[in-house]
């Protein structure tokens, strides 16, 4: 479940373009704790349209290749990470994980982990008696 409606993210960002509110009076009306999302979402939808802040509900498996180009272009490009989140429309912290994640196992540290417990026992595969006519 997300933290903010897209209804809620839609509101505040058209109440900062219309210039109507500062970041400050936005996170005060909306009772936002932080600027730092609205902020956030307001670069989303200047870069990418207001799609853009509307909450998906499906979970994103992203492959080690995407992972590696959006570290990679954190330190090439020399941008925030709040940067390239918008360019590749994912979450800042996303990004801030990854990050964390290649400066201290490396790129191998990206792969992609198999998810549940280890079959501990082979499946037996049972042979039924065939009935006779």
């Amino acid at each position: 479940m997300t933290k903010y409606s897209s209804i809620l993210k839609l509101k505040v960002v058209s109440d900062y373009l219309n210039g109507d509110l500062t970041f400050e009076q936005l996170s005060l009306k909306y009772n936002i704790p932080s600027t730092t999302p609205i902020k956030h979402w307001v670069k989303l939808v200047q870069s990418l349209g207001m799609t853009a802040v509307t909450t998906s509900h499906t979970k994103e498996v992203y492959t080690q290749d995407f992972k590696i180009a959006v570290v990679n272009h954190v330190q090439t490009h020399q941008v925030s990470q709040s940067q390239a989140a918008v360019h590749f429309n994912i979450s800042p912290s996303q990004v801030k994980s990854w990050v964390s994640i290649v400066s201290t196992q490396g790129i191998v540290g990206l792969r992609t982990k198999v998810k549940g417990n280890p079959r501990t026992m082979a499946e037996h595969v049972k042979i039924k008696p065939m009935k006779q006519l």
